[in-house]
């Protein structure tokens, strides 16, 4: 019986011992592992500007008239080469000849074309048969297809204004003109990714730069001269609600001359001191804490300004501890 137990006992401890390396493996953490990558790095500008459509027609009056007919109102979808308004060309000559009859005789004309003729009126204002040499077209017609935005004249009155008196837009695609400081503007080019923002826009509009204006424009702004450069922007996702005269904020990510180490952000790790921090893995096999300073983020990288290199192992996994061994579950996908 003594040996049987004895035994029995051997037994037990050899099948311990086999077991014990199985069990000790078990418990090692496991990780993936990532090296970083080298991409060219980028220098993020900050502007203001404003949404603009992607067209847009201003029809200008530039000579007082007597309009006939508002043949559109705001919000009228129109052609190009469909009229707009019309001209009323006889008591806008017995304007031009004769601007003291404007307060009588214009109005008894505009109230009653049909019994007050344009004759009748220049023979009252001693004119006679003068014929009259009119700056103004009989009819203005939109310039693209597009929504009228804009209606700044009346049928039958008179007009006499600077600002346009009908404005067209083409709403079919929007863009934005950016104004750029002229010290971050040296690095902007075309095709750089722009992110806009402003009130009344659900999220960010994504943008490409398309053209930076070859000069600059000066803006007086709280006493201070600012010196800007337009830079002209498409919008490369939905407009989430952004319209036509919008005042926004962007960044533009302006690509710098040099490159940049860049890992996957589920890689980076952070304390409760906010100190960030990467898992290396050391020549012996085991994690090994590192401090990092970090850059610009992208949506699934994080660039690594300093703290590891090209050619070291970033782990990545859960209950990573300095100094202890890890299992490599093999190259981290994203």
């Amino acid at each position: 019986m003594h040996r049987i137990l004895v035994l029995t006992a051997g037994g037990l401890l050899a099948v311990g011992a086999a077991l014990l390396p199985t069990a000790y493996y078990q418990n090692i953490p496991t990780a993936r592992y990532v090296t970083a990558s080298t991409q060219p790095g980028t220098e993020s500008v900050s502007c203001s500007g404003q949404i603009l459509a992607f067209d847009r027609a201003e029809t200008y009056i530039t000579s007082p008239v007597v309009t006939g007919d508002v043949l559109v109102e705001v919000g009228d979808q129109v052609a190009a080469g469909q009229v707009l308004c019309t001209v009323d060309l006889p008591a806008t000559g017995l304007l031009m000849t004769s601007p003291e009859l404007t307060s009588d005789f214009l109005k008894s004309y505009l109230e009653n074309p049909e019994t007050s003729s344009l004759e009748s009126l220049l023979s009252a204002s001693s004119l006679g048969e003068q014929s009259v040499q009119l700056a103004a077209a009989p009819e203005y017609a939109s310039a693209i297809n597009g929504t009228v935005t804009a209606v700044n004249l009346q049928s039958d009155s008179l007009y006499n204004s600077s600002q346009a008196a009908i404005v067209v837009e083409d709403l079919s695609e929007l863009r934005a003109e950016l104004y750029v400081p002229q010290a971050g503007v040296a690095g902007i080019e075309p095709g750089d990714k722009v992110l806009i923002q402003g009130a009344g826009i659900t999220g960010e509009i994504s943008g490409e730069v398309v053209s930076i204006n070859p000069s600059a424009m000066q803006s007086l702004q709280n006493g201070a001269l600012q010196v800007l450069v337009p830079v002209q922007v498409r919008l490369t996702s939905d407009s989430k609600g952004a319209r036509p005269g919008y005042a926004v904020t962007a960044q533009i990510l302006s690509r710098s001359s040099t490159d940049g180490l860049f890992i996957p952000y589920q890689a980076v790790c952070q304390d409760e001191e906010n100190q960030e921090y990467v898992w290396l893995l050391s020549n012996t096999g085991a994690a090994v804490r590192q401090p990092v300073t970090t850059g610009e983020e992208t949506a699934e990288m994080t660039q690594i300004l300093s703290g590891i290199t090209a050619e070291d192992i970033v782990l990545i996994g859960e209950n990573l501890q300095s100094g202890q061994p890890v299992r490599l579950e093999g190259y981290y996908e994203g």
